[in-house]
């Protein structure tokens, strides 16, 4: 599993430090996520897309981020096309 740290800013060169300390709990697991994500996007945006596995953010907010993925029948999958944030603690969309 990946964790995404958002607004933190990173030097182009040199030495930098980093301390993160921030407890949550998960009550939303990533394939929960994904699962609500895919079922928001089939419902709502098109057939043609579907989510991936979710990565942990750590913002503002904790939320697992759905990649969405574009298929097509004749090719299969064709790229990313966005995201979806899904709470950890709530299991609900938050975009």
């Amino acid at each position: 599993m990946s964790i995404v740290l958002e607004q933190v800013t990173v030097p182009e060169t040199g030495y930098f430090e980093i301390e993160v300390k921030r407890g949550v709990e998960i009550v939303a697991s990533a394939e929960n996520a994904q699962r609500t994500a895919n079922r928001w996007v089939m419902d709502n945006v098109s057939g043609m897309m579907h989510a991936d596995a979710p990565t942990l953010t750590i913002g503002e907010q904790i939320s697992w981020r759905v990649p969405i993925i574009f298929t097509a029948t004749h090719v299969g999958a064709v790229g990313k096309v966005g995201t979806v944030d899904v709470d950890v603690q709530t299991g609900k969309l938050q975009n």
